[in-house]
This record gives structure tokens, sequence and C-alpha cells, in this order.
């Protein structure tokens, strides 16, 4: 009977060294194979991550186009104000008869207004222009 009793003893430290080593391997295999499928969803949140970013600086270039058309339009938009400006007090000086209230009077009676220019079908591009019209206010409506 001690002869089995060590026969089993001495098999059994043997299957147990033997299910350790194959508990080793197949959790370095789990292991593995989870940092695999960690490593394959980072590659996909950095994909993702391009493509948003991609798409963003497009949309951030848009942004930036249409900022610097509206600039471009008030800088002319500006000049042209300044250019009518220097028009009417080079013209009014020349008039020695008005005095500084009847200039005051002459310059409150008028109204400036931005006017879309009527575009051709031959013109494509979306871009608007203005022009700027000039009309002289009723005195009526300039007390009201």
């Amino acid at each position: 009977m001690k002869s089995v009793l060590d026969f089993i003893k001495l098999y059994w430290g043997y299957f147990t060294t033997v299910l350790a080593i194959g508990t080793f391997v197949w959790t370095l295999g789990v292991k593995a194979e989870r940092k695999t499928y960690e490593n394959i969803n980072i590659k996909d949140d950095v994909k993702e991550l391009k493509v948003g970013q991609f798409d963003q600086k497009h949309q951030l270039d848009s942004v930036l186009t249409i900022v610097k058309s509206v600039k471009t339009d008030q800088e002319a938009l500006r000049l042209n104000q300044n250019a009518m400006r220097r028009s009417y007090v080079q013209y009014l000086s020349k008039d020695k008869s008005l005095s500084k209230e009847d200039f005051i009077n002459y310059m409150n009676g008028l109204e400036f207004q931005l006017m879309p220019i009527e575009k051709s079908f031959e013109k494509k591009d979306d871009k608007q222009e203005y022009n700027i019209k000039i009309n002289k206010i009723n005195p009526e409506e300039n007390e009201r």
C-alpha cells in the first residue's frame, strides 16, 4: 500500500507540474491576445481621430476663407466710403456760400445704403458684390 501511495504522490507532483505549466502558457496566450486586441483598438481610435482632424481642418479652412472674404469686402467698402467722403468734402469746400451748419444739415440729409449688384447668369462665383446707394432723407422722416 505504501508503494501505491508513493507512486500516486510521485505522479501527482508530475501532474500538478504539467498543469501549472499549461496554466502558465494559457495565461500568457490570453494576455498576448488581449494586448493584440488593445493594439487594434488603439489603431482604430487613432484612425478615427485623424479622420476627425481632417474634417475639422477642412471646416476651419472654409471658415478662414469666409473671414478673409469678409475682410476683403470690408476693406473695399471702407476705401469706397472714404473716397466718397473726400469727394463730398471737396465739393462742399469749394462752395464758399455754405456754412458749417449748412454742411452738417446737408450731410445729415443723406443716407448711405448697401445695394447688392445683380449678377448675370454667366458669372458663376458665389461672391456677393455691393454698391453704395445714397438716398436723400425727407426732413419729415428725419424729425421722427
